[in-house]
């Protein structure tokens, strides 16, 4: 069994949380696969490889107040 790298963690919590909730396609993307390594689109503007993402949380917008 092969260990997944960290890379391959983040890039499977985004692709659960792209699937459990509706992301704007100028928020988040996904672009597909080039040299290796798993590509996003972030604000439309940032295109950044899964290995360049140090964390990735699912942020509840709701204000608690």
């Amino acid at each position: 069994m092969k260990v997944p790298t960290q890379e391959e963690l983040i890039h499977l919590k985004i692709q659960a949380a792209m699937r459990e909730n509706a992301f704007p396609k100028d928020e988040m993307m996904y672009l597909g696969e080039r040299a290796g390594h798993h590509w996003y689109l972030i604000a439309g503007e940032h295109e950044v490889s899964a290995n360049q993402i140090e964390d990735f949380e699912n942020v509840d917008e709701e204000d608690d107040t």
